[in-house]
Formats: C-alpha cells, structure tokens, sequence
C-alpha cells in the first residue's frame, strides 16, 4: 500500500516513491451496471489522462462469482490501472464507446476473446442537472475540502438515492481519488450481453461491490468530469 501523508487532502503527496498530486483523467465514470445474471460492468471512458497514454478506456467484468477482470483499451495502460485497483485478470481489448446525452453504447472484445456489449439509456433529472450546476459553480479548492467533499457527498446521495457513494477517498490500492463531474446521469433501461449470452435486465446489486471506498450504487449513475487520482509527477 502506498506510504502517505495527511497533507494529500490539498493536491499533493509525499510517498517512498517520491512526489504524487491529484491529477484528472478526464471523461465518463460509471461505477456499475449490475445484471440478473449477476453480472456487473463498471465503465472508465477517458478522453484524456496525465499518462503517455492519452485517453482510454477501461471496462472492469464482475461475475456472479466475484472475479473481477479488467478490459483496457490501450494494452500499455494496463499497469497503471492496476496501481489504483486489484483484479483477478487483466486483458488488453477492442473496445468502441458511443455516447451522448442520451445513450451510450459499449463494445469489448478481449484478447481472451471475450465479447461484451452493452446499450444504456441516460436519464437526466432536475436533481442530476442542480447537482451538476452546483459542481460547476463551486470553486475547486472549496470541493476539494474535508466540508465540501462531506457536503457533496451527502448532496448526491440524498438527491439521487445512491446509497452511499462517497465523491472522495481510497482506492484498494491506497491511492487517493476526488470526483469532480460536471454532468451525471441516471441510467434508465439497459441491455448487455456476454458472449452471446443475454444478461437479463438491470438489478439493485445484492451486495455491493467495493474497490477500495468506491462502491456500486444503489442506481447506476454516469459521471462525466474529472476524476483525479494520485499520480506520480
């Protein structure tokens, strides 16, 4: 686990490694979309990041057994994925998102020849849209904030029936995160199959699935924005 301080909380980090700052990769976070079949697909689409990489995309396959395998779109990027997360397999993929305002659509075929696809509908509310005002206007220092980040999080979770999502804090590897979206929409109806396999209709997770402080919600709920992580300079 990394080694730091206290003082991460204002943007920056001392570890055993050197110097980290909270730096945004910037796009679409969708912390699970979990299935009758016990399936549950989380979705990192980034248009861009801190890494040499520039924008990818991340596709995280939970199955009803727990195994947690991770589809990245950029084969290089898989190891700094895995500083933030742990997961049982990890794959580089094909992966083709299509998005707007409305829907999004996944494809993900890996190099274990797995093959996802998903087709989500978005929902925007009064209460996705005051939160998403309020995020824009609130000045980043204030958000970032023991207060802001307690306010913000019960904000969203009370806005939108969450059940718990915390806008900050860990990740199972130690590292910090602080999600700052501008936008954030509801997902409304949703298929996906695997493999050819249908499954089956959208679920309040039984359980929820925890990577670090970051847990699915109660309803699936798109972010776009920046999500900072930790990152080495």
């Amino acid at each position: 686990m990394t080694d730091v301080s206290t003082a991460s909380t204002a943007g920056t980090t001392s570890t055993a490694a050197g110097t980290t700052s909270l730096r945004p990769f910037t796009g679409l976070s969708l912390p699970g979309v979990c299935f009758e079949s016990g399936h549950c697909v989380w979705l990192l689409d980034f248009e861009s990041t801190p890494t040499p990489y520039g924008g990818y995309t991340e596709v995280w396959v939970i199955g009803p057994d727990g195994d947690r395998t991770l589809y990245v779109s950029e084969e290089e990027a898989i190891d700094t994925v895995c500083e933030y997360h742990d997961f049982d397999a990890t794959h580089a993929a094909e992966v083709t998102v299509e998005r707007d305002d409305e829907r999004l659509t996944l494809s993900t075929t890996g190099e274990d020849g797995t093959r996802l696809d998903c087709s989500l509908a978005f929902e925007s509310t009064p209460a996705t849209r005051l939160l998403g005002a309020v995020a824009r206007a609130t000045p980043s220092a204030i958000a970032r904030s023991g207060v802001g980040r307690a306010v913000s999080t019960f904000s969203l979770n009370a806005l939108l029936g969450l059940g718990g999502l915390p806008v900050g804090g860990r990740t199972e590897t130690g590292r910090e995160y602080f999600a700052a979206a501008d936008r954030m929409y509801l997902v409304g109806d949703a298929t996906a199959t695997l493999d050819g396999t249908d499954l089956g209709g959208v679920v309040r997770p039984p359980e929820r699935i925890a990577f670090g402080d970051i847990v699915t919600t109660d309803r699936p709920v798109a972010f776009v924005g920046d999500l900072f992580l930790e990152y080495a300079d």
